[in-house]
């Protein structure tokens, strides 16, 4: 009889340490694929454009939003209206803010964009897939969330995009940025090398400067824009 309930005792632990084993695995699977989800729609989530609520434009190139972030958008620089040193303001500062409130104003919806460049292959996208959360030193310059002020780099637009197809040309030339190369209120600047949209802005930039464009047709403009924008 002792050799039986020894025997029973030994098989029931047996059984209870299987029931562990599996109810543990169950439990790291759930865990897992609860953190797989959670992955995902992260990477969902960078991979679009985020709405957001525009507070006002500061000027040419910069957006503060209602939860008082600024919003610098990439590929380009505008002249200075609202600098601390009062000597970098400019009349062409004025206009180009005045036009860049034309285009956007307190309460108005955009759309935001922080571009990626591990996966640019030129392969499917024409200049580059959404980031995805990929490996910073891998990603290049456009890993970076902000500039050396806090301010968020951004592509930015008005009317949410349809990237469906990655980030090309189309896209990007319904941009806010592009439309401020293109009706000549802003110059090109680059923050690294080999930005992914760089020839498409620079082609912007002179088009505006051929056709007289907004402050191309100012007296003065293009040799204070070299002087003091373009070349930085």
């Amino acid at each position: 009889m002792k050799i039986l309930i020894k025997f029973v005792k030994i098989i029931i632990t047996a059984a209870i340490a299987i029931i562990v084993v599996v109810a543990a695995g169950r439990y790291v699977n759930a865990w897992q694929a609860a953190e797989d989800e959670r992955t995902a729609l992260e990477d969902a989530q960078k991979s679009r454009p985020q709405q957001m609520t525009v507070k006002a434009a500061v000027d040419g190139d910069t957006l503060i939003l209602v939860n008082d972030e600024k919003v610098r958008l990439l590929g380009i620089d505008a002249p200075e209206s609202v600098h601390r040193d009062k000597s970098r303001n400019s009349a062409y500062g004025d206009m180009a803010s005045e036009y860049m409130r034309s285009l956007v104003k307190g309460g108005d919806r955009i759309w935001v964009l922080r571009p990626g460049m591990s996966a640019y292959t030129g392969t499917k996208p024409e200049y580059g897939e959404m980031d995805t959360g990929s490996d910073p030193e891998s990603a290049g310059a456009l890993a970076r969330d902000t500039d050396n002020y806090g301010r968020l780099l951004r592509i930015v637009w008005t009317t949410e995009p349809d990237l469906s197809n990655g980030l090309t040309k189309d896209c990007l030339s319904e941009s806010l940025n592009y439309k401020m190369l293109e009706e000549g209120f802003a110059v090109t600047y680059f923050m690294e090398k080999d930005e992914p949209y760089e020839e498409l802005f620079r082609s912007a930039m002179q088009k505006a400067a051929e056709a007289g464009n907004g402050l191309w047709s100012a007296e003065g403009w293009p040799s204070y824009a070299a002087m003091n924008l373009l070349g930085q």
